[in-house]
């Protein structure tokens, strides 16, 4: 299986969301929130949100995710279903 990083991700797991990422790049933030504008965080790529995962992580606070760690893909699960304040 390859060695686990402590995100979760094996190699092959992020040579694989690097494909299925490809087609969801865009140019800016798909978030409301402007504190996520791409000149706060230099060198990201933004993606369009349309892949589910399970993540486990031990606190979700105002600032995100604490300690999140990728347990893999739901393809079980409608993306357009999936709200944030369901975490």
């Amino acid at each position: 299986m390859g060695s686990v990083s402590s995100s979760g991700l094996t190699v092959p797991m992020r040579r694989q969301l690097r494909e299925d990422f490809r087609p969801l790049e865009r140019l800016s933030s798909p978030l409301t929130d402007p504190s996520a504008a791409a000149e706060i965080f230099p060198g990201v790529q933004w993606l369009t949100p349309r892949l589910v995962v399970d993540v486990a992580y031990r606190a979700h606070t105002a600032g995100g995710l604490r300690h999140p760690s990728l347990k893999g893909r739901r393809f079980d699960i409608d993306d357009r279903s999936v709200r944030v304040e369901d975490l």
